[in-house]
């Protein structure tokens, strides 16, 4: 029996800016096999990171500035001011002082299957 390749690379996304016409934005793709970005070590963690009404019309150069901090970027939602992606702990601290963001490690829910007593 053969393992499935693991499939990661970058993706184009449409984006809409806030009032404005969609756009095309080249983003990276998690790791299918795993649920994280290329590059991100089991140590990772997943963060949320939502941009502050005041630097919306600056999302891009938000997001630049994440990743200068160490943010591994998953997802780019620059319509709902939202940033997903992984950090290391180390670099969490970082992240945390750049301005116009706020950061919060994602958490995971896991729904019981339909089948189960509790629903």
């Amino acid at each position: 029996m053969s393992t499935p390749a693991k499939k990661s690379g970058t993706a184009r996304v449409k984006t809409a800016p806030s009032g404005g016409p969609l756009t095309s934005k080249k983003v990276r793709q998690p790791d299918v096999l795993s649920g994280t970005s290329a590059g991100a070590s089991e140590r990772d963690i997943p963060v949320s990171i939502a941009v502050t009404d005041e630097y919306m019309d600056r999302f891009d150069e938000v997001v630049r500035e994440c990743k200068k901090a160490g943010l591994r970027v998953e997802y780019v939602l620059p319509t709902l001011g939202v940033i997903t992606g992984t950090i290391s702990p180390e670099k969490r601290a970082a992240l945390e002082r750049v301005k116009s963001v706020k950061v919060e490690s994602s958490r995971e829910i896991q729904l019981a299957p339909p089948s189960s007593d509790v629903q």
